[in-house]
């Protein structure tokens, strides 16, 4: 499965400043947009370097094209980056409330079947009725899953190759909506934002797709392309997730965690925070930045959960008191903490603090030095991973893991080799 391939072309005129300028729109199997001069005797010395943040046209179909925060590279082979790109088939369409439905492709998203089920079955994830989306609007929505036809293909060649490619199918019904399509597609990107941020704990994948299509009484209304950052994540990664689970845990978890994921997001700057997490799963990447980026993850975590506690140890002990986490089991036998110091636990326990027991491979592999081994390192990035996981799952669940099983299973043999 290449992530180069494309999988949306459109020749379209655009207008870029005084200039009209024929393109072809593309859009990659990995999320990756760009604009390519169609026409190889346009006079490009007529371009100009800037960044554009609104830039229209019409596409050969008669469509009306708008791009967002265009960047275009003049110097030589001219290039033309844009982040954003919507397609509509009438400005003028004007959506009254009635039902909608929208197609998302997702890059990286997991979805198990149940064993006997229907091959072509949606999985329902959430669904909420009365939801206030802005300018008076309530609206009844429901997101499904529906695994693309060759989605065994395409998840084998991200574990293989860790190239990032669509795997899912999210699928939007939602009513009472008033406004444009861009509206539309605007309140169904909140939505499916903040449920993608809130499962990537369990995905491993940040929020990451590349189309959006709005379809009207069969007919496509409307199609937006956005595009993505090369990094993904976890890239589904099966050593490092937690969603091997029966497939009814992850909607469960999803209809416990979304409102209190909505209540916590911008105190805690969670998006930040499972960034960094996300990011440390990464299978191409040394130990040491996967590392670094745990770190920062639990130190802003403490921090901002419990403010003003003082040092970094401190806020660390806090939070981990506070939230009342199980730690002591997560130690590992050879990581920094017991190489360095060969004696019982409960004798270090009155000399530091335990809770931070990763605090020397931290030191290292931020601050530099050579007081630890890598695979020190390694157990205590083993170790924290683990301890992440748990602070995340105390802060997201607040303790309701009934019915989750793999939620409970965070035990330190199934991801420290001791």
């Amino acid at each position: 499965m290449d992530n180069h391939s494309t999988i949306f072309q459109r020749e379209a005129e655009i207008k870029l400043g005084k200039v009209s300028l024929p393109v072809e729109i593309l859009l990659s199997e990995g999320g990756q947009l760009h604009l390519e001069i169609s026409r190889t005797d346009f006079d490009t010395g007529s371009l100009e370097s800037k960044v554009y943040q609104e830039v229209t046209g019409t596409t050969k179909r008669g469509e009306q094209v708008i791009i967002k925060d265009l960047i275009c590279i003049a110097d030589g082979n001219p290039s033309l980056n844009p982040q954003v790109i919507e397609i509509c088939e009438s400005t003028d369409k004007i959506v009254r409330g009635e039902q909608i439905t929208i197609h998302c492709d997702a890059l990286g998203f997991q979805y198990k079947k149940p064993i006997f089920s229907n091959p072509d079955d949606n999985l329902k994830l959430l669904e909420r009725t009365d939801w206030r989306v802005g300018g008076g609007n309530y609206a009844d929505w429901s997101v499904a899953a529906k695994p693309l036809a060759d989605y065994k293909t395409r998840v084998n060649s991200i574990q293989k190759y860790q190239n990032l490619v669509r795997t899912v199918r999210l699928e939007v019904s939602i009513s009472g909506v008033y406004g444009g399509m861009s509206r539309v597609a605007g309140v169904t990107d909140k939505i499916l934002e903040k449920i993608q941020w809130a499962s990537s704990f369990v995905q491993g994948t940040v929020p990451s797709y590349s189309i959006l299509k709005i379809i009207d009484d069969g007919e496509m209304e409307y199609i937006q392309l956005r595009n993505l950052s090369p990094n993904g994540g976890g890239y589904c990664r099966k050593s490092h997730l937690l969603l091997f689970m029966p497939q009814y845990e992850l909607p469960s978890y999803l209809d416990r965690v979304f409102e209190r994921y909505l209540e916590i997001e911008e105190q805690l700057e969670l998006r930040k925070i499972l960034g960094f997490y996300v990011d440390s799963l990464h299978p191409n990447r040394p130990v040491n930045p996967k590392f670094a980026n745990l770190c920062i993850a639990t130190e802003m975590l403490a921090k901002k959960y419990l403010p003003n506690q003082g040092s970094t140890k401190d806020q660390i002990k806090a939070l981990i008191d506070e939230l009342d986490v199980q730690f002591m089991d997560l130690i590992p036998e050879n990581g920094s903490l017991r190489s360095q110091f060969d004696t019982e636990l409960e004798e270090l326990s009155e000399q530091m603090t335990l809770e931070y027991f990763w605090y020397k491979s931290r030191n290292d592999v931020i601050h530099g030095g050579r007081e630890v081994t890598t695979q020190e390192i390694i157990r205590d990035y083993q170790a924290l991973l683990v301890l992440l996981r748990r602070i995340l799952r105390k802060i997201l669940l607040q303790g309701d893991t009934d019915g989750l099983d793999r939620l409970n299973e965070l035990e330190p043999a199934n991801f420290i080799f001791r």
